[in-house]
């Protein structure tokens, strides 16, 4: 994300500190170690009993790390408030939900 930052913003698709900090935690999630992992079970060259060993283990990080992110993510992008919240939003709510009930009183009218 660091590395590709200026090209991204040269080309028109800029990231904050924020959104950046937001992509680093949420891509953490052992894809890389886990396909690794998958390499070493299949090769046929690697003990098999080595690449049983590697593949569990690896397998579990990626279990560990997807609960630990998939924990913390929501918590994590609430302390950046990265987009705050629209003030408007709740009088656009009020309004869409006024519109429900009284479609709701229409049909029950009919």
């Amino acid at each position: 994300v660091i590395l590709f930052s200026p090209f991204l913003r040269r080309w028109g698709y800029g990231l904050s500190w924020k959104e950046g900090t937001l992509l680093i935690f949420g891509g953490l999630r052992g894809a890389v170690g886990l396909s690794m992992g998958l390499i070493a079970e299949h090769n046929p060259h690697v003990d098999k009993r080595l690449a049983s060993t590697i593949a569990f283990h690896t397998s579990g990080i990626v279990v560990m790390t997807l609960l630990i992110n998939g924990s913390l993510v929501d918590e994590f992008y609430n302390k950046l408030n990265i987009y705050p919240m629209n003030p408007f939003r709740m009088t656009h709510v009020r309004k869409a939900l006024f519109r429900v009930e009284e479609e709701c009183q229409r049909a029950i009218r009919r």
